[in-house]
Order: structure tokens, then sequence, then C-alpha cells
């Protein structure tokens, strides 16, 4: 007996099956409610896209089931056995023949759901790690790769498959025989290219398969995946080995049919998704996976760069650190706006030019590897160097001989740093106007310049002094020549003696009196560029006493006190005169 049911499209079918559609990330729905099917046949005009023949036991209570195919006889199930499903959403109608119960009632008139797996990025294999590989006797345990004209396993062999991605660019999976397949973690993408044809999966006769999907990554959860581009009209794919196979995870076909029979007998985690699906043996279907249903979208892959900011002067750095979420590749490619405006490292480490000249705004940006949509940016501002400001006020002028000092190298900056003078501190400057010049350098010469400053200082003259003692005065004319000392000033240019007036002569620093008077005598020293000439005079009084008989009679000579004298211009010669009044004459 055959039972037809066709669909009518009613506005209330289509609202009472809007809970069961796939819900985005971000959604409150729970899980379990949005994420829990088990079977997709994802043909949308085919007759028998999901077809179930033969003495068929399914129990899968939690699991729900959809068919997109609009046909009247989308979903069809005959020969003696039972389906218990959550659900079963039909676009179409459905038909059972034989001794058959599902349970629940098929909905028809169901809303169209998509494929939920187009969110998985392909895996890119660009040469062939292995070409024609077979194995027909012994063990032999495979790594991920690229496989160019697939895996063929055929015999009494065992093969193991160490965790990772196989692709099998062309010629797909062939297992035959009484052969074991081990796995754990593995995921195998079904592709053409490279020259090498597109191939189904088929393991089939006594082949026992215990193999499971990645618990974490990019291919959680995925089994088995076709390269969706391959488009429709390919060879089907069959799994019909043992019974004593553990399957675990997704079977993505989305373009091309599945036959499954006999090759579940346990577990928690087997979904199918395919263009049509047959099942003529029985399948342990479920959809609860450790990390939750693989159809569910992962949550959408993340960037954050820190710092978000930063201000950077010539040649400094700033390291950024991106953290990428939602995804077990954290890796990130690190880029710089404008292009050659400093550089970056592959661990983030910004270095700014070495010279900045005007302000200028950097964007950097990290982009995620695993998914090249997700970036994010930070801003760098560049600034160029400050230049400090030194103030320094004209010194006063000093004399010649004056070492140079903190009095007049008193120059000031608006930051901190250290000052070098030229000339330096304890210099003594000739005379006349000189330049003073400092450098600075700032502490923090990242942010400021260095800077420099002159003034000008004026130096002047210096005075001598001239220590001339006074000679003895008065004298008696006709005495002896009279040695004459002076002290000169610290220059050791010779002092030299000479008669301003009254009667006397000077050889060298011998004054001879020639006659009675005031005779003034002065004492030089010449001056030097850095010296002004100075003159001391001293004056000397010499007199005479006449009796009848002609005679010179020695007066008492009474010593003036020394005296100093000192000048800033050139000074004309002093007199000094020491002067006795007239002896009386002597008794006759």
């Amino acid at each position: 007996m055959e039972t037809r049911h066709e669909f009518s499209a009613r506005s209330e079918d289509l609202f009472r099956h809007l809970d069961r559609l796939p819900v985005p990330p971000a959604s409150s729905a729970s899980l379990d409610a949005a994420y829990d099917q088990c079977i997709y046949a994802l043909d949308q005009t085919a007759a028998n896209t999901l077809n179930i023949n033969g003495a068929v036991i399914i129990n899968a209570p939690s699991c729900g089931v959809v068919v997109d195919s609009s046909s009247s006889e989308a979903f069809s199930f005959s020969g003696a056995g039972s389906f218990t499903a959550k659900y079963f959403d039909v676009v179409g109608g459905y038909s059972t023949s034989g001794a058959v119960t599902l349970s629940p009632k098929p909905s028809t008139g169901s809303a169209y759901q998509a494929d939920p797996l187009t969110f998985l990025v392909p895996p890119v294999g660009s040469s062939c790690t292995y070409t024609n590989f077979k194995a027909t006797t012994g063990s032999s345990t495979l790594n991920p790769g690229t496989y160019c004209n697939g895996i063929t396993i055929s015999g009494a062999t065992t093969v193991t498959f160490n965790p990772g991605t196989y692709i099998l660019m062309g010629g797909g999976l062939n297992v035959t025989g009484a052969s074991i397949l081990k796995g754990s973690g593995v995921t195998f993408y079904l592709t053409q290219g490279l020259g090498y044809n597109y191939g189904p999966l088929a393991i089939s006769s006594a082949v026992v398969a215990t193999l499971s999907a990645p618990t974490s990554g990019s291919y959680y959860g995925i089994l088995f995946y076709q390269d969706w581009t391959i488009g429709t009209g390919k060879a089907a794919n069959t799994v019909t080995g043992s019974s004593a196979s553990s399957l675990s995870g997704v079977l993505y076909f989305p373009t091309t049919a599945l036959t499954f029979s006999g090759a579940e007998s346990s577990g928690s985690c087997l979904i199918l998704v395919a263009d049509t699906i047959s099942l003529t043996g029985a399948a342990a279907l479920g959809n609860s996976c450790s990390g939750g249903s693989p159809l569910q979208p992962p949550a959408p892959v993340t960037v954050s760069v820190t710092p978000a900011t930063a201000t950077l002067y010539g040649g400094q750095t700033q390291q950024f650190t991106a953290t990428v979420t939602n995804t077990s590749n954290t890796a990130v490619t690190w880029t710089i706006t404008p292009a050659g405006t400093g550089t970056i490292s592959t661990s983030g480490l910004y270095t700014a030019p070495a010279t900045i000249t005007t302000p200028q705004t950097v964007t950097v940006t990290a982009t995620s590897q695993a998914s090249t949509t997700a970036s994010a940016s930070s801003t760098v501002t560049l600034t160029p160097k400050a230049n400090p400001t030194i103030t320094w006020a004209t010194p006063a002028a000093i004399t010649y001989g004056t070492a140079l000092s903190a009095t007049q190298l008193d120059a000031t900056a608006s930051v901190t740093g250290a000052f070098v003078y030229t000339p330096a501190a304890g210099t003594v400057l000739a005379v006349g106007s000189q330049t003073l010049s400092v450098l600075f350098t700032p502490t923090n010469t990242a942010e400021y310049n260095t800077a420099t400053a002159t003034v000008t200082l004026t130096v002047n003259q210096a005075s001598q002094t001239i220590n001339f003692p006074a000679p003895a005065s008065p004298v008696i004319y006709g005495v002896a020549p009279i040695a004459l000392s002076a002290t000169g000033g610290a220059l050791g240019n010779a002092v030299t003696f000479s008669v301003v007036s009254g009667p006397g002569t000077i050889s060298g620093s011998t004054l001879t009196i020639t006659g009675v008077g005031t005779v003034v005598v002065a004492a030089n020293q010449a001056a030097t560029p850095t010296t002004q000439q100075r003159h001391r005079s001293r004056r000397a009084s010499s007199s005479t006493r006449h009796r009848n008989v002609h005679r010179t009679d020695t007066a008492t000579n009474a010593q003036s006190p020394s005296t100093t004298r000192k000048s800033r211009t050139p000074a004309k010669p002093t007199s000094r005169s020491c002067s006795t009044p007239p002896i009386p004459s002597l008794p006759r």
C-alpha cells in the first residue's frame, strides 16, 4: 500500500515551521532549538530527495529532518521499518509504502531551509603531497596533505589516519575488502584540480571504518566535505561498510548524492547533509556532538588590537598586540597605511620613521589569517621633535683676567637637559667683544631636538699697578746718585724711569741730582692689548748751604712713606717731591 501526502502552501504552515529555521549566531535562540537537524536533503526539485528503503530502523528522537525538495514525493519511505525523529519538515510532499512508521507525522509545505554549512571555507592544496596512493596489505599510517588522484585502500589492510585535513585532489577515497580504517580528528575534503578529476567517497564490502571529525578548529565536526563547486551530475557517494563501523561527524555532499547503508551501529554525532540521501540500512543518527551541532555557524572571528592609539617621535617603537577570538588560528597579518611610513614586524612591533618633519597619522591593521574579513586597527600619531627654548641674557662686561664662571655661563632651557659651553668655564678671554655659545642636549632626546644659543661678552682691559717707593727726600745737592726701585704689574714688562721735571737725570734706575730744586721722577710699565699702561711719579727735593768757605753739609734725609695708586685709563705721570727749606748760614 502506498500513501502520498502532498502539500498546500498555506501561510499557517510556513509560520508554524519558522521556529526550526537556523538562527544566526547573534540570536538568543537555544542551540538545541536552532541546530537540531540530523538530515538535510538539499535538492529543491528532485523526487525522492530523501529516500528510505528496506528494513530500516532509525531512532533519533532529538533529531530534526529537513527535506528541501518541492516535489510531491520529496520524501519517500518504503519497506518495513520505522523512523522516529524530533520532526520532519518537508517543503513538498511525502509518501510511504509497506509496513513503515514515521513519528511524528511529517509536516508538508514547510519553509525552505538553506544549506547550513555554506560558512565552511575550503582548504587549499596547491601541490601534490602524494600521488596515486594505494594500500593493499599490512598497515599504513597516513599524514594530512594533498593526495592527488585520491586514496585507494583494498584487501586486508589497516590504515590509520593521523589528525588533520586530507585533501583528495581528484580520485576520491575508495575502500574495499576487509580493510580497517582508523582516525580521529580527521577531515576528508573531496575536490578536483591539478589535472585530476573529481572522485567520490566509496566505502563498501566488509570495511570497518572508525573515523571521527575534529572536535575543534575550522572543521569542527566535519568528517567528509565535498567541494560545492564540483556541481551536480557527479558520481554518487556510497557508504555501505560493516555494521561494526563507527562514524562521528558530518557527511557533507552539497551537490552530489549520498547512499548510506548499514555502516553505523552506534554513536551520538552523525549528521547527513547531501543533495539527495538514500538510507538502506541502520544509521545511528545523532546531534549530540561534543561541542554542539557542527551545523551552527561558528561565532564570527573577531580581532582587536591594543593599544588603540599611540603617539611616537622619530625612531620610536610601539608594540601592538592582536587578540583573535572564535578560531584556533590566532595568527594575524600586520600592515600599515600609508605604506612605507615606518615599518612593522610580523609580531606587531611598529617602528616610526627616523625623521619626522610634519605631523602624520598612520593606521596599523591586524588581519586574521583564519578569516581575512576580520581585522582591527590602531592609530599612530607621528609627531616631529620639539625645539627647546633657551634663555640666555647678555652678561655684564668683565675685566681681562676674570675667568668665565656661572655668572656668565647661566643659560636656562624650557626642558631638562645638559649645557656644554664654548669657551668652557675657567677660560680667560682676550680683551674685546667675545662670542659665547652653548649646546643644549635635552634629557628626552626622543621628543626634543638639541638646541644652541650665543651671547656676546665684552672684556675690558685690566689696570696695572706699580709700587714705587718715594726716594729719600730732601737730599743735599751733590750727594751720590740715588738708586730707584719700583715693582710693576703681573705682566712682567720692564719698569722704566724718567725725569718728568726738575734738576735730575736718569740712567737706568739711577737718579742723579743735578741742581737744587724739586725733581719729579716717573716709573712706567708698558701696556699690552689686555692692560692699560701705568705711570707712577715721585718727587725729590734737594738744597744747598753756603758758608764763607764753600762746602757742602749733609742734611738729615726723611723717608717718605710708599704709596700705591691705581688708574683705569692711561695715566699721566704724577709727581711727588720731597722738599726741605733752605739751610741757614753757619756762623763764620
